[in-house]
């Protein structure tokens, strides 16, 4: 066979760097396995003949042997359900016991029960929350903000109040809770022992020789009993019993309403509004306001600390003597004269004309000037409210401003008469007033 010359300059080997490229990229390229060796057209010889060598047998999985499975996801356990809050249906009390129901997480099953439904929240009806904890704390000495009621206080010092009357249905609009039975006779202990205050300590012994010394009442009743109100800074009505000179600062006039001029304390005789006030015998509402009365012998002291020798004989037992409504200064119904106009005018003075008056004339009412029986008798109710329009009184002796006088006004109609805690008339002073309107 001939051999063919090939002329012309000899093939150039590629340099080293693309044989590797060309090494690791082709096989991939032509899809087969193979090594550089195999492939012959790349020597710089090419009438070199390369054997080709068979591929590497490829490896088989064994399907004798089974592929492990990942083992199953283990279950995680639910948290064990929350104990039940254990809370009847509205109204059921069996499950409440009477030792034990007046207590913090009794009542909360009560309120959960029966109340919580209106009562929480951010904007509870009323502004009462009876859910989150301290509901008697955000009703000790707050007033209620319903019509019926407004200004009297939820609860008070005492365990009376708003909140007592509703659930008792005794007063102030609708009985609580709303849209439900009414709570039964049980669960209403239960709530009324709950805002009981608890028993106070046995009082210690009063030592007559000692008590009415300054540092004395100081300790045992301007302090814990007064100076909680009348503080030194912003005392009520301008009063401050907490710093040094107490009694000095008494040789002024009363400011509040019901007394005003008069003297705080006359310490020629012992007498003065403060022994009237912590007596309830006048000038509205009795001290220590909101808490339990002095007793028969701290007054004793209060009055000898005034001037000494003016209380008389020391009380044998701390007991605590409890003024008919009006104390002991206003006179009786049958001492006014009953309907005789300057009697009435004596009791309007007494008793109404704080807010009544011929300058501040509220509800548009002067029960001051003369006149009085004209501006009351077949007249109309003037102040705003549903009750605006009704006659105030007739000549019968009836109409809106008795019901004012006696709490029996319609729901929706303000606040009962006197306003602002004073003790409300007899049933003899009113006698009076309907029998000044008959005549």
């Amino acid at each position: 066979m001939k051999k063919l010359k090939v002329t012309g300059s000899p093939p150039r080997p590629l340099p080293t760097a693309a044989l590797l490229g060309l090494a690791l990229v082709t096989p991939a390229l032509i899809g087969c396995p193979g090594h550089l060796e195999n492939i012959g057209f790349l020597g710089g010889d090419a009438g070199v003949n390369v054997t080709p060598q068979p591929p590497p047998a490829p490896v088989y999985l064994d399907a004798a042997a089974p592929i492990p499975l990942p083992p199953p996801p283990v279950a995680v356990d639910a948290a064990a359900p929350p104990a039940a809050d254990n809370i009847p249906p509205p109204g059921d009390d069996t499950s409440f016991d009477p030792a034990t129901c007046f207590q913090a997480g009794e009542v909360l099953r009560i309120f959960k029960s029966n109340c919580v439904g209106c009562h929480s929240g951010a904007m509870p009806p009323a502004g009462l929350d009876l859910l989150t904890m301290g509901a008697k704390g955000r009703m000790l000495n707050v007033q209620a903000k319903n019509a019926a009621c407004a200004g009297k206080p939820l609860l008070a010092a005492d365990g009376t109040g708003v909140f007592v009357d509703k659930i008792t249905g005794m007063m102030c609009g609708m009985q609580m809770p709303r849209m439900k039975a009414p709570l039964s006779a049980k669960l209403q202990k239960c709530l009324t022992d709950w805002v009981k205050p608890a028993a106070p300590p046995p009082a210690a012994a009063i030592d007559p020789k000692t008590c009415f010394q300054g540092m004395e009442i100081v300790k045992n009743i301007l302090t814990p009993k007064c100076a909680t109100c009348h503080k030194a800074v912003m005392g009520a009505a301008g009063l401050d019993l907490e710093s040094m000179g107490a009694k000095a600062r008494l040789n002024v006039g009363a400011r509040n309403a019901m007394c005003m001029g008069k003297p705080l304390a006359n310490l020629a005789d012992g007498s003065g509004v403060i022994i009237d006030k912590i007596t309830g015998a006048a000038c509205g509402n009795r001290m220590p306001f909101n808490k339990p009365p002095l007793n028969d012998q701290e007054i004793w002291c209060m009055k000898e600390w005034l001037r000494q020798g003016s209380a008389g004989p020391f009380p044998p037992q701390p007991t605590v003597t409890v003024l008919p409504p009006g104390g002991v200064q206003q006179p009786p119904a049958q001492a006014l004269a009953c309907a005789q106009p300057a009697a009435i005018q004596t009791l309007f003075q007494q008793r109404c004309n704080v807010c009544h008056s011929a300058v501040m004339k509220a509800g548009q009412l002067d029960l001051e000037s003369p006149g009085v029986k004209a501006r009351v008798v077949g007249a109309r109710a003037r102040n705003p409210g549903m009750c605006v329009g009704r006659v105030l009184m007739d000549q019968n002796g009836g109409g809106f401003f008795i019901e004012k006088l006696t709490l029996t006004f319609p729901l929706g109609c303000g606040q009962g008469m006197p306003y602002g805690g004073f003790a409300p008339l007899s049933a003899d002073e009113v006698n009076c007033i309907k029998e000044w309107a008959k005549n």
